[in-house]
């Protein structure tokens, strides 16, 4: 039995061992969301006014640089009665419109798994900002909802959370956890372009 352990705890050490050399030689550099203020948005190059999708699409550039995959648009949806799952293009036109969750704002597939990505880069604090974030922990919730109603082991929700003031509230975030399976926990993520780096190279299953 002790020669079993020591044997699987050599193979754990020399898989993670693997898993880090690969972070290090593949990892690109993204700035930490806490230092993500409005000061340092304003002095990079590919933000322009805000009003051109700026920060989703420096977020997907990224996304893609890390998956070496490319990140789809994508109209899925979350049902927050039923908790149902489908590609819903124009929800109000229906008069279940308000039931329907944001769709998601890109897809990777990748070894036949499928990862919807829910991307928010909130800097600064302010009552907008706050009831962005309020919504951001019902759709998780929807989220887990989905998963803790489905059996499925394909569908992984990412949720990227970049930005000052979402880094001052994740754990305010992350507290939905509590609510739900701790084996429904690993099919979602919650955290920053820095930290999903880390999780897609060395945590993903």
């Amino acid at each position: 039995m002790n020669n079993l352990l020591t044997n699987n705890s050599l193979q754990s050490l020399i898989y993670f061992q693997k898993k880090y050399k690969l972070y290090y030689n593949e990892k690109i550099f993204i700035e930490n969301s806490k230092n993500q203020t409005k000061k340092w948005r304003n002095n990079n190059n590919w933000y322009i006014n805000g009003k051109k999708n700026e920060c989703e699409i420096y977020q997907i550039k990224n996304i893609e640089k890390i998956t070496h995959t490319l990140c789809k648009k994508t109209y899925y949806r979350l049902n927050t009665h039923t908790f149902i799952f489908i590609e819903k293009k124009y929800p109000y036109k229906n008069i279940d419109g308000f039931e329907w969750t944001e769709n998601f704002d890109g897809l990777v597939e990748y070894n036949s798994k499928k990862y919807f990505f829910n991307l928010k880069f909130i800097c600064e604090k302010g009552g907008s900002q706050l009831r962005t974030l309020k919504l951001v922990y019902d759709f998780i919730y929807c989220q887990l909802k989905y998963l803790e109603k489905n059996n499925t082991k394909n569908i992984v929700f990412i949720n990227i959370l970049d930005g000052k003031f979402s880094y001052d509230n994740i754990k305010q975030i992350k507290n939905v956890f509590k609510l739900f399976d701790k084996q429904l926990h690993k099919y979602i993520f919650i955290g920053d372009l820095y930290l999903f780096q880390l999780w897609w190279i060395l945590y993903r299953f």
